[in-house]
């Protein structure tokens, strides 16, 4: 069984059934060719920023549809995402970044001032108006991950360990 990663099911899924709703927050909805659509072009303007297999990128948003479509479009680029909340201070923000080695952070308009200064190139998702930007072509979306890519990088810290009563990531 030749090994497939969750951007190639969830591909798979698209060809099979495009107009099906993929994603639903409030009023808007995609269907899988959208949603496709917008991953391949976050995933090229992803690859024209270096990010490829395994390679971490920063995700600062709130749960939303731009959330679905940033997470699909890392993995469709073949990196790894790494989850950042907003109401994290900006010193907790860069840390994180810095402990994974994100090169690119992805963030909505209202969150850009959010996103501390570092050695990492920021990548709005929007434009002005709150259009979603329109990246590169949407041709094919590159590479094709496996089973042993890295789709997810979370850093736990001591002190969060601490805090919850669990030691070496185990519970006391």
């Amino acid at each position: 069984v030749p090994e497939r990663s969750i951007y190639d099911l969830f591909e798979q899924h698209a060809a099979a059934s495009p107009e099906d709703v993929a994603v639903e927050a409030g009023p808007e909805i995609l269907t899988y060719r959208e949603l496709e659509r917008r991953c391949r072009r976050l995933a090229a303007r992803l690859r024209a920023h270096g990010v490829g297999p395994e390679v971490p990128v920063g995700l600062l948003m709130e749960s939303s549809l731009e959330a679905v479509v940033s997470v699909m479009g890392v993995l469709a680029a073949g990196g790894a995402f790494v989850p950042l909340d907003p109401l994290q201070p900006a010193e907790r923000i860069a840390a994180l970044l810095e402990e994974t080695g994100a090169p690119v952070v992805l963030a909505v308009d209202e969150l850009l001032a959010g996103v501390p200064e570092g050695s990492w190139r920021v990548l709005a998702l929007e434009d002005k108006d709150g259009n979603v930007i329109a990246w590169e072509s949407a041709g094919s979306a590159g590479f094709k991950g496996s089973r042993k890519s890295t789709p997810f990088a979370a850093q736990v810290t001591a002190d969060a360990c601490a805090r919850k009563g669990m030691e070496h990531g185990l519970q006391k």
